[in-house]
C-alpha cells in the first residue's frame, strides 16, 4: 500500500542539533537527484520519528511515492513497480523491508532477489530511499552486497533520548499486546528496550529496578519472537539475580522473572531444567496468595503443559482442570485466561483420544479470544490451528483447511514469514494437504517449515527432527525413497540425542524409519544394522 504516514512528533524534537545535518543533507539529495536514479538508505530505529520525517518530506516535495512493503515480499522491485502510476514519482520511499528480512535468519530470499535486481532500479529514474532499522543495514550489506554497493547516500536519524526517569510512568501493556505487534514493530521495540537497558546499567539503581525488570521481561519475550533464545536467557538470568538480591526469593517480581525463565527453557526443550523452576513459582504463589488465586492458575497451567510435553498426561489433567476452575471463578467465563485453560485442557483430551469432549472446549476458547482480541490476533491463530487439527483428526478436512489457512495468514502478518510459529502453521497445512492427496502443494510448505526451524533452532533441535520426519514421509508417499531415507535417519539421530531412545517421539520415528527401509526392499539384517547405527544402540 502507499500513503503518507502520520503520528507527527514535535518540531523541536525533529529539528534537534543531533540530526540537523542529516536532515539538511537529505533535503539536498532529493533536490539534486530529482529526475535521476539514486539509491539511499535512511536508518531510523524509531518508527514515530521515521513516520513524522516522511510526512514532512512528502509535504515539502509533492509527488513522493511511499511504498509500505507487506510481510514476506519476494521481489521488492516488483512490489514498487506495481504501485507506480502514469505520472513518474518525484522520489520513492520504501518502508518495512524488516518484515521480510528477519533478524537471525541465515536464509534471506528477499535480499537475494533484491541483490539480483540492482541494475533494473535505474529505469525508475528518481531517488530511491529505503527507510530501515539499523540491524537491517547489516543484513543488507551481508546478503545483498551488489545492491549495497549501488548506494550513493546513507542517512541516520536518531530521536532525542528520553531520560529514563520519564519512562517510569510508562505502563506495560502485557504480552498479548506485544504479540499483536506487526513483525517490524517488534524489531523497533527490541532496539528501544536494548537502548534503555544499556543506559540503566547492570545492575540498575534501586529506583529503576522495578521498571528494568519489566523491560527485561518484555525484551526477552520479543527475543523469543525473533528466535534469539540465548540472548533472552542471558537477560532473564540477570534479571532473576537482581530481583532475588533486591526483593528476596519469594517476592512477586522474582516469581514473574522465574516463570518467564522456566517458559523459555521449556520452549528450547530443556524441560528438566524448567520443571523445578515452575514448581518453585507455584509453591511461592500458593503460599503468598492462597490456592484459589489467578496467579496460581497460571502456574498450574504452565506446569501441566510441561508435564504433557514429557508424556505425563495423568499428572497434567487435574492441574489443568483446577486452573480452569480457579479462573472461571475469579475472572468469569468469558475471560482470555479461561480461553487459555479451555484450550490446554482440550489439547490434553485430544491427546488421550477424547475428541468429543475436546471439541466444544476448543470452540468456546476460539469464541472467547475472537471477542477479546479481535479476529487477527496470534492467540486466535493458535485456537484456529488447534480446532483445525481436531477436525482433521475426526476426518472433517474440508472444515479444517480454511481455519489453517487463516491461522497462517495471521501469524505471517504478526511474526513475519520466518518465525517458528509460521513453521507450525505451514507444517499443519502441509499435512492436511497430504491427507487430501495434494502432495505437490504440500511439499514446498514442508520444505519452507524445515528451513525456518533450522534457522531458528539450529540443526539438532527436536522440532527440526519433526519437520525432517514429515518431509521424509511425504517423499516416501511419492515413492522417492532414496531422498527420504537420509532425512528420516537424520531425524531419528536428533531425537535420540535430544529426547532419548525411550521417548514416544523417538520410538515413533524409529518405527517410521524401519518401515521406510522395508519399502526400500533391504534385507532384514541390513535394516537392523541401519536402525542401530542411527540410534547408536
Amino acid at each position: 500500500m502507499s500513503g503518507k504516514p502520520s503520528s507527527a512528533l514535535p518540531e523541536t524534537q525533529l529539528d534537534s542539533q543531533r540530526q540537523a545535518a542529516d536532515l539538511a543533507a537529505f533535503r539536498r539529495m532529493l533536490q539534486v537527484s530529482s529526475g535521476t536514479f539514486s539509491l539511499s538508505f535512511a536508518v531510523c530505529d524509531d518508527r514515530r520519528l521515521r513516520d513524522s520525517l516522511i510526512q514532512r518530506f512528502c509535504a515539502a516535495t509533492p509527488g513522493i511515492l511511499v511504498v509500505t512493503l507487506p510481510a514476506g515480499v519476494e521481489s521488492v522491485l516488483r512490489q514498487v513497480e506495481s504501485q507506480i502510476g502514469s505520472t513518474p514519482p518525484a522520489a520513492i520511499f520504501i518502508l518495512d523491508i524488516e518484515a521480510s528480512i528477519p533478524h537471525g535468519s541465515s536464509s534471506q530470499p528477499t535480499l537475494r532477489v533484491l541483490n539480483g535486481s540492482r541494475e533494473h532500479w535505474e529505469a525508475l529514474r528518481c531517488p530511491i530511499v529505503f527507510w530501515l532499522a539499523d540491524y537491517a543495514i547489516t543484513l543488507l550489506h551481508t546478503h545483498a552486497p551488489d545492491f549495497w554497493r549501488y548506494r550513493s547516500h546513507q542517512f541516520e536519524f536518531i530521536p532525542d533520548s528520553v531520560p529514563l526517569a520519564q519512562l517510569k510512568s510508562e505502563s506495560f501493556s502485557g504480552f498479548p499486546m506485544v504479540d499483536a505487534l506487526p513483525y517490524e514493530e517488534k524489531a523497533f521495540r527490541i532496539t528501544e528496550l536494548e537502548r534503555r537497558l544499556r543506559e540503566a546499567g547492570a545492575p540498575p539503581p534501586p529506583d529503576l529496578l522495578p521498571h528494568v525488570l519489566t523491560w527485561v521481561r518484555e525484551l526477552a519475550h520479543l527475543y523469543g519472537h525473533a528466535s534469539r533464545y540465548p540472548e533472552a536467557e542471558t537477560a532473564l538470568r540477570s534479571a532473576l539475580d537482581w530481583a532475588e538480591q533486591a526483593y528476596g526469593p519469594a517476592h512477586s517480581q522474582t516469581v514473574a522473572v522465574l516463570n518467564d525463565l522456566a517458559q523459555l527453557l521449556q520452549a528450547t526443550n530443556r524441560l528438566a531444567e524448567a520443571e523445578p523452576l515452575m514448581r518453585r513459582a507455584l509453591a511461592i504463589d500458593e503460599a503468598s496468595y492462597g490456592p484459589q488465586h489467578p496467579n496460581v492458575a497460571t502456574h498450574l497451567n504452565n506446569l501441566a503443559h510441561l508435564l504433557q510435553d514429557t508424556n505425563r498426561l495423568v499428572e497434567a489433567e487435574p492441574l489443568m482442570r483446577r486452573a480452569l476452575e480457579i479462573d472461571e471463578a475469579s475472572d468469569g467465563p468469558q475471560h482470555p485466561d479461561v480461553a487459555r485453560d479451555l484450550n490446554n485442557l482440550a489439547t490434553l483430551l485430544q491427546a488421550t483420544n477424547r475428541l468429543a469432549e475436546a471439541e466444544p472446549l476448543m470452540r468456546r476458547a476460539l469464541e472467547i479470544d475472537q471477542a477479546s482480541y479481535g479476529p487477527q490476533h496470534p492467540e486466535v491463530a493458535i485456537r484456529l490451528n488447534n480446532l483445525a487439527q481436531l477436525l482433521q483428526a475426526t476426518h472433517r478436512l474440508v472444515e479444517a483447511e480454511p481455519l489453517m489457512r487463516r491461522a497462517l495468514e495471521i501469524d505471517e502478518a504478526s511474526y513475519g514469514p520466518q518465525h517458528p510459529r509460521v513453521a507450525i502453521d505451514l507444517n499443519n497445512l502441509a499435512q492436511l494437504l497430504q491427507a487430501t492427496n495434494r502432495l505437490a502443494e504440500a511439499e514446498p510448505l514442508m520444505r519452507r517449515a524445515l528451513e525456518i526451524d533450522e534457522a531458528s533452532y539450529g540443526p539438532q533441535h527436536p522440532t527440526v527432527a519433526t519437520r525432517l520426519n514429515n518431509l521424509a514421509q511425504l517423499l516416501q508417499a511419492t515413492h522417492r525413497l532414496a531422498e527420504a531415507e537420509p532425512l528420516m535417519r537424520r531425524a531419528l539421530g536428533i531425537l535420540v540425542s535430544s529426547l532419548g531412545l525411550e521417548h514416544p517421539n523417538t520410538q515413533k520415528v524409529q518405527g517410521n524409519y524401519s518401515g521406510l527401509l522395508q519399502d526400500l526392499k533391504l534385507p532384514e539384517a541390513e535394516i537392523q544394522q541401519r536402525v542401530q547405527a542411527a540410534t547408536g544402540s
